[in-house]
């Protein structure tokens, strides 16, 4: 007679999962990261250009575009404090660092991005990082295998992601 499996013996335990989903977000920031900057997305004419691009094609809300217009314009100073923002939360959330506060940066970042593109991408393309990154902000995800985990067990009083 064969033997069943238990169920709990293949089920994947919650913080396991929460800690691959923030080591994946993390890495999906950090390769992002290395996708523009390669692409030369930092360079202020190139940052500047993109967003234009995403004004004229896309169909964001009015109040959006204006947003997205002053970016264009600060050029100059957005796209290195983009590049900055998007290796540091990347690291961070790999790292299992301050990760509420990286995963909530993250949702913000992803959801400013799906409204920039508004009309022309898919909505798809951005739902799922967003649902991911709005968990885990909502989670301890950085108390298993992240440096949380580490802070919170040398300092019980301190709360850390």
């Amino acid at each position: 007679m064969e033997r069943e499996s238990s169920p709990s013996r293949w089920a994947v335990n919650p913080r396991r999962a929460l800690a691959l989903l923030r080591i994946t977000l993390g890495l999906l920031l950090l390769s992002v990261f290395l996708e523009n900057h390669q692409k030369g997305l930092y360079a202020p004419e190139a940052y500047a250009g993109f967003i234009q691009g995403l004004i004229t094609r896309g169909a964001a809300p009015g109040f959006w575009q204006g947003a997205l217009q002053a970016m264009a314009d600060h050029a100059a100073i957005v796209a290195p404090l983009k590049a900055i923002l998007e290796v540091s939360l990347g690291a961070l959330l790999f790292l299992g660092l301050l990760t509420r506060l990286a995963a909530g940066t993250t949702f913000l970042l992803f959801s400013a991005r799906w409204l920039s593109e508004w009309g022309t991408a898919s909505v798809g393309e951005l739902a799922f990082p967003m649902i991911v990154a709005l968990l885990i902000s909502l989670s301890n995800a950085g108390h298993w295998t992240g440096l949380d985990g580490v802070f919170a067990r040398r300092r019980p009083t301190l709360t850390f992601g």
